[in-house]
């Protein structure tokens, strides 16, 4: 399960020094995978999507030939009272395109942690009062190494710009999963991981607001699921799994170092809240629809 690049040799050296630098011991030998995660993320966004959605979307072909569209040059077909529109298709067609990488590169993150991070739920070795806090696994060393590999997310989100939670989010997420190398918490990551069984209903919900999937039956379902999927992984089994959290470093408090121990402490009140905040968008989002379908 350790050797997961075909750069391994080349990787895990430099991985040694990085994890003595940093203190954080397993990381040397998960560095590769962390590697191999942040390259396959990137691989997706800017190789295989841009191949495989016009493929499998007419939406998503209709949005890159109007972004083939120079300045200045109408449509076939279009009318001089058409002109706004086809300017307006222009301008967020490249929006469009980038929301669609994204969101490919979400979702296939999502599909493949997830069953790693299950795998990860009954190990011995991170159980009990203090192997919740200092025990480890190579097995979750795996996992986080995926994790991490996923500060993808956090650069795309600094680079496009669009929303400060997304930042935060992803600066919490790399930090917790990490920190896990010292070993620090390696119980909960994959644990909090599982907040991600919303994440395929949420990408799929945008693909179907943008292709002719939007306002069927699948449409409806999904969007249940996702409601469902969030409230229950991210609201109720979040919010119990971060009490056991704040239990845990309690009892482990004189053997935590202040700055960490305050680091994921406010990091777990800022996921929380942003589960909350995207939740009540959510609702609101789904009251809006009701209402304007009356």
């Amino acid at each position: 399960m350790v050797q997961t690049t075909p750069f391994h040799d080349i990787l895990e050296p430099i991985g040694q020094r990085v994890a003595a630098f940093s203190h954080l011991p397993h990381l040397a030998t998960h560095f590769p995978t962390l590697v191999g995660s942040f390259l396959l993320w990137n691989v997706i966004q800017y190789v295989l999507s841009p191949i495989l959605s016009p493929l499998l979307s007419s939406t998503y072909a209709n949005s890159y030939n109007e972004r083939r569209v120079k300045p200045g040059e109408k449509k076939a077909g279009a009318s001089n009272g058409s002109n706004g529109k086809a300017d307006k298709s222009k301008a967020t067609a490249p929006r469009s395109l980038k929301g669609w990488h994204t969101r490919s590169v979400a979702f296939s993150h999502a599909v493949l942690v997830l069953p790693l991070a299950i795998q990860c739920l009954n190990l011995p070795g991170v159980d009990g009062t203090r192997g919740r806090a200092f025990g480890w696994d190579e097995k979750v060393g795996f996992v986080h190494g995926i994790a991490c590999g996923f500060l993808w997310d956090t650069v795309d989100s600094i680079i496009h710009f669009e929303d400060i939670g997304f930042i935060l989010h992803g600066i919490a997420c790399l930090t917790v999963f990490l920190f896990g190398y010292r070993p620090f918490l390696a119980y909960y990551g994959p644990r909090f991981l599982l907040w991600e069984l919303s994440t395929p209903f949420l990408n799929l919900n945008w693909f179907f607001d943008r292709t002719r999937v939007k306002g069927t039956t699948i449409h409806l379902l999904n969007g249940v699921a996702l409601l469902i999927s969030f409230f229950s992984a991210r609201l109720v089994y979040g919010t119990y799994m971060s009490y056991n959290f704040f239990r845990t470093t309690y009892l482990n408090r004189s053997e935590i170092p202040a700055a960490l121990f305050w680091t994921y402490c406010i990091g777990n009140v800022l996921l929380n809240g942003l589960n909350w905040f995207w939740f009540s968008k959510m609702v609101k989002t789904v009251r809006r629809k009701f209402a304007s379908s009356r």
